[in-house]
């Protein structure tokens, strides 16, 4: 009884530790080509000669990850924890700039993801900043991108546009934070794209 007694102690408090400790659940995000139709683009566009391969966008390597950043200071970021990206953030975007041509095709001949080597121009993007800025009680959303318009036979640069947008969010919320990112992102790629119409559209 006396050799017993210990074990049964210790395996009581195994069980209480056990069952008073709560399971955590992780939280997946993902950046998706907004739902709504993008204001200021006809459908019906004349256009451009030629197929563009859609390069996988370049991300900061502190936002290249399946983290969320926080910003609190000018110089510190930290990551959320249990909260991540569903996929590299890098992908999603290369998937909706994918499905915006595919809504607003520019390019007669298409734009492509994988690419055959016989692609007249290259959209390249890089985004420096993509994070939640936290100021005072609010969450924020920030996005700083640029995108260029390359000819892939001479390497030239064709279009290029940048943006550095920041915006509140309604709620401390990283849904809205996700849903505010794509929709700022295809915004400023609509603006990109209105670049390369004045361009290279050559009017009739």
């Amino acid at each position: 009884m006396k050799k017993t007694l210990p074990v049964i102690l210790l395996l009581t408090l195994l069980l209480a530790s056990c069952g008073g400790s709560k399971s955590v659940v992780n939280r997946f995000y993902v950046l998706e080509y907004p739902a709504r139709v993008v204001e200021g683009m006809e459908e019906e566009l004349l256009s451009i000669d030629g197929s563009c391969l859609i390069e996988t966008p370049g991300m900061h390597s502190a936002f290249a990850t399946h983290q969320i950043a926080l910003r609190e200071d000018t110089h510190e970021i930290k990551y959320f924890s249990f909260n991540e990206w569903a996929n590299r953030p890098e992908q999603s975007l290369a998937t909706i700039i994918w499905s915006f041509f595919q809504d607003f095709p520019v390019f007669g001949q298409g734009a492509v993801l994988q690419g055959s080597g016989e692609e007249k121009y290259a959209l390249q993007t890089h985004v420096s900043r993509m994070e939640v800025v936290q100021q005072r009680n609010d969450f924020h959303a920030r996005l700083n991108v640029e995108f260029l318009l390359v000819d892939r036979s001479t390497g030239a640069t064709l279009a290029a546009h940048k943006a550095s947008r920041q915006e509140v969010l309604a709620q401390r919320n990283l849904n809205l934070f996700a849903s505010a990112i794509s929709e700022i992102f295809v915004e400023e790629l609509q603006r990109f794209t209105m670049e390369i119409l004045n361009v290279l559209q050559s009017p009739e």
